[in-house]
């Protein structure tokens, strides 16, 4: 079985940062056209631990 991975263009990271708060996974998932693990992952890569809040920002700044 194949499959087939692609990073997040920073206009998704920044919508899954915007509805994190009022959608659940699967809602952001379903409307980003993404798979449901994704968004967790995506989060748990780029919270600021301090406010738990999600920056979108800092996706840049770790691939680096």
């Amino acid at each position: 079985m194949i499959h087939h991975y692609r990073h997040l263009l920073i206009e998704e990271c920044a919508l899954i940062m915007l509805m994190y708060t009022k959608q659940s996974f699967r809602g952001i998932a379903r409307r980003l056209r993404l798979s449901v693990s994704t968004v967790p992952r995506e989060i748990s890569r780029h919270t600021i631990k301090i406010d738990n809040g999600h920056d979108a920002s800092l996706t840049g700044f770790r691939a680096r």
